[in-house]
């Protein structure tokens, strides 16, 4: 895995989730001269993730 910016942990929940949307959309910003952040997020089931990962449409998202 490359280098991760950002670390949220428990991001399959509801709080972790608006968070991941909320930091994708912030390094990801039109005007923005800053590189997109690469974000991961931490859990205990990949599974939860999987599913996070498709509902939050962010498909380069690490996990661990």
């Amino acid at each position: 895995m490359a280098a991760i910016d950002v670390l949220v942990v428990g991001g399959s929940g509801r709080v972790g989730g608006s968070t991941l949307r909320w930091l994708d959309q912030l390094g990801s910003s039109s005007g923005s001269s800053a590189p997109a952040l690469k974000l991961a997020s931490g859990g205990r089931s990949r599974s939860r993730f999987q599913a996070s990962q498709q509902g939050l449409n962010l498909p380069d998202l690490g996990f661990v």
